[in-house]
């Protein structure tokens, strides 16, 4: 399917996020687990190691998502943020003299 195995050694499964369950029913199932979230159990551990790689790539692809959204919310706010600062210095003052309802003109 394209997904990566994550294999370990350490592992009695032979894989990341497999652990080898308690004999349920006298068969051994396996149990794949991506951080604190179950991924449910499995009769063979390739296939819980399948459920493991599916979800590290979902989990990894949300992450790269939201990094870019941060990204960009934190250049837009740097934008405001000049853009603001050049309004400032492009107040137009009023016939009076004072700020107050003055047009401020766009910042080039």
């Amino acid at each position: 399917e394209g997904f990566r195995l994550h294999l370990l050694d350490t592992n009695k499964s032979g894989y990341k996020g497999v652990d080898v369950s308690d004999k349920t029913h006298k068969r051994i199932k396996y149990k794949a687990t991506l951080g604190n979230q179950s991924l449910g159990y499995f009769d063979t551990a390739l296939q819980a190691a399948v459920a493991y790689a599916r979800a590290a790539a979902r989990a990894e692809v949300e992450e790269e998502a939201a990094a870019e959204v941060e990204e960009e919310a934190l250049a837009e706010a740097a934008t405001r943020t000049t853009v603001a600062a050049n309004a400032e210095d492009a107040v137009e003052v009023g016939v009076d003299g004072r700020t107050e309802g003055a047009v401020v003109r766009e910042a080039e």
